[in-house]
């Protein structure tokens, strides 16, 4: 009678971990899927992305997905359309919190100063891109990153530069821009340069063909690594096996590449305050050694 009860009292453990983990599985995958859809919803006027299939599993702590199409349209007297598509982004330990932590911080900007990040995941590898407009055309077999962190008051500063205004800034004109027509983009582009950081950062072989005003250029890098990067502070890295061509300079190639330690933060963030664009901005950068071999 005894082990019966036994046998019994264990089924009825084992059904309920059973049911309590196929719910608690159901219900991060709804929130993984949820997180996506938001996150996808915001995107900027003009920029559709759609994927195939999202799945988030309990045992492994992955995040895996597929299909990832995004179409975007830059507007300008000559509208530019870009495609990107991605076979699949595999992301380890994500933060299942970052759009309702991400939301908190754009409802009390205050509240999150320069020195404080959101984590987005453990790692990120990020396979198949492929990139294509009437300019570019970009692929890429892989990339990885890892201990990705994303600082919201860079993004979020009061006077960042609307999507119009980098639009403009990126418009082609008749004559070449002043500093005052490229602020907004500098200023965008600074913004994400002290809106991040990794540990490391890996990437495959990647392909490059650019058609500019003037001239045609392609070029690829079989293997490029990042050492570490924190906004703007980067600890080194390096590039290897660079062929490319254009018609202006022939063709060229290069061993490696290799970059030391280097500091962009001051200039960066005097940017990003609205601080008017000139020559002594340049005194706040450091660069680190850099070094070519098999030119």
């Amino acid at each position: 009678m005894r082990t019966s009860v036994v046998a019994a009292v264990a089924g009825v453990l084992v059904l309920a971990a059973g049911g309590g983990y196929y719910g608690h599985e159901v219900y991060l995958q709804q929130r993984f899927r949820t997180g996506l859809d938001q996150t996808l919803a915001a995107l900027p006027p003009h920029t559709i992305a759609t994927y195939k299939d999202a799945h988030y599993s309990v045992m492994s702590h992955q995040a895996v997905v597929t299909g990832l199409t995004l179409h975007a349209e830059i507007a300008g007297q000559t509208p530019q359309q870009i495609d990107i598509t991605i076979d699949s982004i595999e992301t380890e330990n994500p933060n299942l919190d970052l759009p309702s932590s991400w939301n908190k911080a754009v409802a009390d900007k205050a509240a999150f100063t320069s020195e404080m990040a959101l984590p987005v995941a453990d790692s990120i590898t990020v396979n198949g891109v492929t990139v294509h407009s009437a300019a570019i055309t970009m692929t890429e077999d892989s990339f990885r990153i890892d201990k990705l962190r994303v600082y919201p008051w860079a993004f979020l500063h009061d006077g960042m530069p609307a999507l119009e205004e980098i639009r403009t800034s990126l418009a082609p004109r008749s004559q070449p821009p002043t500093l005052a027509d490229l602020q907004p983009l500098l200023r965008a582009e600074a913004a994400a340069m002290l809106g991040i950081a990794y540990d490391a950062y890996h990437a495959g072989t990647t392909k490059v063909a650019a058609t500019l005003p003037a001239i045609e250029i392609a070029y690829a890098v079989n293997h490029m690594t990042g050492d570490g990067f924190d906004r703007g502070v980067m600890k080194g890295g390096s590039a290897e096996g660079i062929t490319g061509n254009s018609t202006k300079s022939g063709t060229f190639s290069v061993d490696h590449i290799t970059m030391g330690a280097s500091d962009f933060r001051e200039p960066m963030t005097r940017i990003v305050n609205g601080e008017a664009l000139s020559p002594a901005l340049l005194n706040g950068v450091r660069i680190g050694r850099i070094e070519y071999g098999g030119i």
